[in-house]
């Protein structure tokens, strides 16, 4: 309240020089009708009373001829606080992820990507997925089955395009060079080759 009362004060008194520099300005103030707004962010029945002070405030310091208008600015809800709940890693789709064998003597890793959620596809890779490489080798060398603990998210927000994922996918495969993925390519990256 006491910045608006010294802002307005300044105001008033650069007029009152200009004024007093240029005595024409006078008689022009008192034949225009000035229109002031002052924009504040709406905070419901408190900020009301503060914009009735203001108001009072503002009427003793201007001249008859300027009208003040409040204006509230609509803030969303979102800009104070998260109003959505943070999805679990494991409620995700559309993402690359990356096996590592629970075994501490087992270097093996696998890459992959999927649409579905995250939960789903380790699900598979645990054992409803019989072509699962990660199942196979579990398996095959008598090791844990693939739990949540040994997964993790590489790159996720694709938004169901699947050209991206998979591109994705080629690049970590690429960098991480993972002995599980036995396909010969998971996209083609001639720009590498």
């Amino acid at each position: 309240m006491n910045v608006i009362i010294r802002c307005i004060k300044q105001i008033d008194l650069k007029r009152k020089s200009n004024v007093e520099a240029n005595p024409t300005l006078l008689l022009q103030d008192e034949i225009e009708v000035k229109n002031l707004m002052l924009c504040l962010p709406y905070k419901g029945i408190k900020g009301e009373t503060i914009v009735k002070k203001v108001n009072t405030e503002i009427s003793k310091c201007v001249k008859e001829n300027t009208n003040v208008k409040v204006i509230y600015k609509s803030t969303k809800l979102s800009s104070f606080f998260n109003i959505k709940d943070k999805t679990s890693v494991h409620h995700s789709n559309d993402l690359v992820y990356r096996f590592r064998c629970p075994d501490e003597n087992c270097d093996v890793s696998y890459i992959g990507e999927t649409g579905r959620r995250f939960n789903e596809r380790i699900l598979d890779h645990a054992g409803k997925d019989t072509k699962s490489h990660v199942l196979k080798h579990a398996k095959e060398k008598d090791h844990e089955l693939a739990s949540h603990e040994h997964f993790e998210m590489l790159g996720s927000n694709f938004h169901g395009n699947k050209y991206k994922r998979r591109i994705s996918e080629a690049l970590f495969i690429k960098e991480f060079k993972p002995s599980l993925n036995v396909q010969e390519k998971s996209f083609p990256l001639k720009l590498f080759n």
